[in-house]
């Protein structure tokens, strides 16, 4: 195993079609915090396959993807991905979770619980989404949130390859909002918005969570490192 010095090492295991994650973790990561990921793809994938399917399927890359990111010696361990960590329900989820422990040794959690963290921590009750997923999947995250406590206002999904435009996260985040909801949460950890978070918040005087934000953050905390971000939205100031 390797020995490093930091205050914590994030394991992290990304879908290999992700070309998010990885740069807005870095982006978040303050002095001291390590970033080590590993890309993860299922061996039966098909480029055929529904984006039910294949979220579905990613799942089974987790042990071996496990091994080789506990080569870098991590001090938490964080599926990172949202859809496949929700996508069939709690005990699902709960079984990746157990699956990383299992074979790292480590804490472990997912996206999913990352999220659920920051909603809780943050008092949303009522909340607008905002997705690149189909309608089925997107089926999926209403019931998951649901049965964890939040009324979903309203849910929009736009087309994934606009995802990787934070354009896209403002534009949406603004025509989902209304005075009936208490925030935002656009999902997916393949959605980029880091750097639009803390604009969000002043404009729509609420807190806006994304799926890295909360992941980084749930790391963060889980993993005992207290630091408050500035300008990434309010939930990293959030000990």
């Amino acid at each position: 195993m390797s020995v490093r010095s930091c205050r914590l090492a994030i394991g992290v295991l990304i879908p290999a079609v992700n070309i998010v994650m990885e740069g807005e973790f870095h982006r978040m990561a303050p002095e001291g915090v390590d970033v080590f990921t590993d890309r993860v793809t299922s061996k039966h994938y098909d480029p055929a396959d529904s984006f039910y399917k294949a979220s579905k399927k990613l799942v089974d890359a987790i042990p071996e993807g496990s091994l080789r990111i506990n080569r870098t010696n991590p001090d938490i361990v964080v599926f990172g991905c949202t859809t496949s960590s929700f996508l069939e329900g709690h005990q699902w989820n709960n079984d990746i979770v157990r699956t990383m422990e299992r074979v790292t040794q480590k804490p472990a959690l997912t996206s999913t619980d990352a999220v659920v963290m920051a909603l809780k921590t943050m008092q949303l009750k009522r909340i607008a989404v905002a997705t690149p997923y189909t309608d089925d999947v997107n089926q999926r995250l209403v019931e998951y949130l649901s049965l964890e406590g939040m009324e979903i206002a309203r849910l929009t999904a736009i087309p994934y390859e606009e995802a990787q435009s934070e354009s896209s996260a403002h534009r949406v985040a603004q025509e989902i909002d209304g005075p009936d909801v208490d925030g935002i949460f656009i999902s997916c950890t393949d959605f980029k918005t880091i750097h639009v978070l803390g604009l969000l918040e002043k404009e729509l005087g609420k807190p806006v969570i994304s799926s890295n934000q909360a992941t980084f953050w749930a790391c963060l905390r889980k993993g005992g490192v207290p630091d408050q971000l500035q300008g990434l939205g309010s939930l990293l100031l959030k000990t």
